[in-house]
This record gives structure tokens, C-alpha cells and sequence, in this order.
């Protein structure tokens, strides 16, 4: 997995489950939740559920700590790395090899601007199943104080800031990581992301000419709509705006996203995301946000602005590219969801 650009985590509650609607998640305990195939659990997981309701996320704001928050706002099934970036917000698990370029991230944790909604102080906010590389030093929950658990070696010139209490961060290497456990969850969601991509369409798209907006709206008046698109349809010669009409308020917003025949999603000048309610970008409607998800379900290959395709605005909603081995890179300015790639 290579991010050429910030991953921003707005982390936010997804409110969906096709399998059985249920709004809300549960705390995550890791100690005693399990994935079998007896056992499937509502929306998206416990390890990516909230500890706070949802209408309590705030729209983007600068240096505050608003809340907390403990589920995972990245989980990376392979390698990271990271060559141009400025920060990820919230909890991450990466299985594979966490890198860290000499202009890649500045933040982790907490950040400059973002929620404020940040991992409690004191758990294992930073996981990697390989070794942590680091080629600069990086302020990692400065405005809190959290664990780092590396299977691996921690490697590189790099390292980590004190925190503003003149602390320094706990790093463990050689950490016993259940990567089956991890495993296990990585195989739910490629089940659950497969039947999602099976459901009709119900909700409507638009997108007549190339400086047209290109529009979501509700379809009747279900709970969940489904919108299906061909990976062609949202590459752009130019920037086009994303609008999701006020008619998807309060509803679970499924965007399946199909790569074409060599396995590949390109999505390319994706430019301004409204919420149809007056908000744009840091202003989009979080209750909104935590209710999209773009399932990029049978991609080997994803260029997310990315590969001579590239982002004009902050990418807004949930990601899961489920795929195994899946190559992802992400050259948007940014993104507000979770972010969820197998590979």
C-alpha cells in the first residue's frame, strides 16, 4: 500500500449493515471478541466501532482535543508507506511494514487539524505486524500519550517526538501480534463487502456532462441505498463536483465502485464533495459522512487520484478495498472516513 498524499482520519461511526441494520457498535473489547464463520458481526466491525455516538463527531477543526475515540481509522492488510503526507488521525493496525519517507508523515495520532477526536491515552494506538520504518522523527499523540507495538524491529534515522508532558512514547518490539485475529477480520469484510456489491440499485446517480455535478439522490424511501458504478464512470478530464442530496439524510449511502477487466478502480478529479445542506469539505455534514461507504469491492489494483490521476479536494466517506494483495495509492489531499485496504 503506498499513500503519496495525507491520510487525514476523520474516524467516524459507520452506521451500515445490509446483513442486519443495527446504528450503533458495541465497545471494542479484543480480549473477548472473535470472527468465526458462525459469527458475523453488525456493520463494519467492533474493531472500527466507536465508543461515541455519532451525531456527537464535530465537523474539522484545528489543534483541540474534542473527544475520544478507539476505533481504527486506517488498517492496512500489507505494507505502508507513506513518500509525501502530512498526518493520519486516530488508532491504525498495519500488518505488513509501516514506512515513513524523509517527507512523509508529521503527525499520527493526534494531528494539527482534523476531528479532535483522538485514541484514548495509554492503549496500543499504533500497531505494526512488521517493522517500523522511519526516516524522520514524527510527533505521535502529542497531545496524549499512547503504546506502539511492532512485530518487527523499529528501523530507519527516524523516531518520535516526547509528548508535551516530556514523556517519551512506549515502543515494543518483537510485540506478540495476533495477525490471524486481524486475518479474521480482514476475510469477514471481503464476505461482507462481496454480498453489499450484489444488492440492486436503488438510489440514483447523475452525471449528464463533464462540468455537470455529479449527483447522488434517494431513490425511494428505504434506509439504505445502493448506487453502482463502473470504475470508468469517475475518471474526469477535470475536476467535477460530488453533491449528496438532502434526500440521503439519515440513510446508509452504499457506493459500490466495479474495476474494469484488468482488476483496476481509478478514481481521478474528484474535486469538491457537498453534503446538500450548505457543507463542503471541512464543513460536510459528519452525521453524513459516517454514513458513506465506497466499496471498491473486486479491485487487485486501486489509484485513488493516484498513477497520473490526481485529487482536487478532501475525499470524503469510508473506503474498504477488500481484495487481498490488493496494490492501493492515494494521492488526494486528503481523506475524512476510515480507510480499509487488504494489501
Amino acid at each position: 500500500y503506498d499513500l503519496k498524499q495525507r491520510i487525514q482520519k476523520y474516524a467516524m461511526k459507520l452506521n451500515i449493515s445490509v446483513l442486519l441494520l443495527v446504528l450503533g457498535f458495541a465497545a471494542f473489547d479484543k480480549a473477548h471478541a472473535a470472527v468465526s464463520s458462525s459469527t458475523c458481526e453488525n456493520n463494519l466491525g467492533a474493531l472500527f466501532g466507536a465508543t461515541l455516538d455519532v451525531g456527537s463527531w464535530p465537523t474539522i477543526n484545528s489543534n483541540v482535543i474534542v473527544d475520544r475515540d478507539d476505533g481504527l481509522g486506517v488498517f492496512i492488510g500489507g505494507n505502508y508507506r507513506c513518500k509525501n503526507g502530512a498526518e493520519i488521525e486516530g488508532a491504525s493496525v498495519t500488518l505488513g511494514d509501516f514506512q515513513v519517507d524523509s517527507n512523509g508523515l508529521s503527525n499520527i495520532g493526534a494531528v494539527g487539524v482534523g476531528s479532535g477526536i483522538v485514541p484514548n491515552d495509554g492503549g496500543d494506538s499504533l500497531i505494526v505486524g512488521g517493522d517500523l520504518i522511519l526516516k524522520k522523527t514524527i510527533d505521535y499523540m502529542h497531545r496524549g500519550t499512547g503504546n506502539i507495538l511492532v512485530g518487527g524491529k523499529k528501523k530507519g534515522s527516524g523516531g518520535f517526538w516526547k509528548n508535551t508532558l516530556g514523556q517519551d512514547h512506549q515502543i515494543t518490539e518483537n510485540a506478540q501480534i495476533d495477525v490471524d485475529y486481524y486475518r479474521g477480520i480482514f476475510d469477514e469484510l471481503q464476505k461482507k463487502s462481496t454480498y453489499w456489491a450484489s444488492l440492486p440499485q436503488n438510489g440514483r446517480w447523475t452525471h449528464a456532462n463533464t462540468w455537470d455535478t455529479f449527483l447522488f439522490s434517494a431513490g425511494d424511501d428505504q434506509g439504505v441505498q445502493v448506487f453502482n458504478i463502473d470504475t470508468a464512470e469517475l475518471i474526469f478530464p477535470y475536476g467535477v463536483e460530488f453533491e449528496f442530496d438532502s434526500s440521503l439524510n439519515g440513510k446508509t449511502i452504499l457506493i459500490n465502485v466495479a474495476a474494469n477487466s484488468n482488476g483496476v478502480v481509478t478514481m481521478k478529479n474528484m474535486a469538491k464533495f457537498f453534503d446538500g445542506n450548505g457543507g463542503e469539505g471541512k464543513t460536510f455534514d459528519p452525521t453524513k459522512t459516517a454514513s458513506i461507504l465506497w466499496n471498491i469491492y473486486d479491485a487487485t489494483k486501486v489509484y485513488v487520484g493516484g498513477s497520473n490521476a490526481w485529487g482536487n479536494g478532501e475525499f470524503v466517506g469510508n473506503i474498504l478495498i477488500p481484495t487481498p494483495g490488493v496494490s492501493v495509492e492515494f494521492t488526494f489531499p486528503g481523506q475524512i472516513g476510515r480507510f480499509i485496504a487488504n494489501g
